[in-house]
């Protein structure tokens, strides 16, 4: 078992998870908070079946942040 850090985007239309830390891109999306962790994390288990072990990052994310730029 292993963690995974999810950053959650909620827009009008539903919403979008995006796990931190992967080698590759992986995200789930659903109407609901529930719909779109249900997708990422049926995602995440592909992306790993597929990849193995090599897919989680090489180290081990400490902190994770949002911030916004101004463009």
């Amino acid at each position: 078992m292993c963690r995974v850090r999810i950053v959650v985007e909620r827009y009008e239309e539903g919403y979008l998870a995006c796990p931190l830390g992967l080698k590759g891109a992986v995200f789930g999306a659903g109407g609901t908070y529930e719909e779109a962790m249900d997708d990422v994390r049926s995602a995440l288990e592909f992306h790993l079946e597929v990849l193995g072990s090599d897919a989680l990052g090489i180290d081990e994310i400490l902190e994770s942040f949002v911030t916004e730029l101004v463009l």
